[in-house]
């Protein structure tokens, strides 16, 4: 008998197909039961829609620690955050993960197993971010430092990886392409009535921003309800960083606003 999640993985397809398969293809290293819904984002390109549809997907299903594994095909792209909030309502694994699809998990590095742990061992804790490397061993997530209010920096960005941000760190957010939660508390933030003042009929607990600030708001909202944010640098996974996402250099003016304006009406301070 398939024994039930621990964890539900959340991951967002959009371009970059071979990125796709690659996460598709790690899967096989986690290491504790899981499920996984991806959805689709109504990628224009048009394998990203055949790596889903395909034997690429279809085998994940036969994976010893896979209790089940669907996908969702969006017929516009709604964006990375409400993407991430409308699957997050499919699963009720204690624990859940909002990913990119250009992250892969390692071998012979149980990340997951390792949060989970963490987790377990730590009920303050509702957030977890990993370390994260790119393909030639540099950090693109080493921790985000706070160097004022709402004013944070990625440490050691871009760094050779030579174990400079294996610590761990209550810090003030993490990042968002691998972003790990307590479903408790994710449900805790979702009904919050001050979050759903101005994200109204969210399903999940990213502020439903067009891009960016999404797991920012997250973080900030989960401190607010007294809940520790994590920064896990024993253990690590890949990122490639905006392979899956090409609007990495848009005007973050309307998010950053979005923002301010989800802690204003919390009570959550940021200048």
């Amino acid at each position: 008998m398939q024994a039930p999640p621990v964890i539900d993985l959340y991951a967002v397809a959009y371009e970059a197909p071979n990125e796709t398969l690659k996460f598709l293809e790690s899967l096989k290293h986690v290491c504790v039961p899981f499920s996984l819904t991806v959805v689709e984002n109504a990628s224009p390109h048009p394998k990203v829609r055949e790596v889903l549809q395909g034997l690429p997907f279809a085998t994940i299903k036969s994976l010893a620690m896979c209790s089940s594994a669907e996908v969702i095909f969006n017929t516009e792209n709604v964006g990375y955050a409400k993407a991430i909030n409308h699957a997050s309502v499919h699963g009720s694994a204690p624990y859940l993960a909002a990913l990119n699809c250009d992250i892969e998990f390692l071998e012979a590095v149980d990340v997951v197993g390792d949060i989970v742990a963490y987790f377990e061992a730590n009920p303050n804790v509702g957030v977890i971010g990993p370390r994260t490397v790119d393909e030639h061993n540099r950090l693109t997530h080493g921790a985000i430092i706070e160097t004022g209010i709402a004013s944070e920096q990625h440490r050691f960005w871009m760094h050779l990886d030579q174990g400079q941000a294996s610590d761990v760190l209550s810090v003030p957010t993490v990042s968002g392409a691998t972003y790990f939660a307590r479903r408790s508390m994710w449900s805790e933030l979702t009904r919050c009535p001050d979050f759903q003042r101005v994200a109204a009929g969210a399903e999940g607990a990213f502020l439903p921003t067009a891009h960016f600030y999404e797991e920012t708001w997250c973080s900030y909202h989960a401190r607010a309800h007294e809940w520790e944010v994590v920064y896990l640098g024993t253990t690590s996974m890949r990122h490639l960083w905006h392979r899956s996402s090409p609007q990495g250099s848009k005007d973050m003016h309307g998010p950053q606003t979005y923002f301010r304006q989800a802690c204003r009406e919390h009570g959550i301070p940021t200048e």
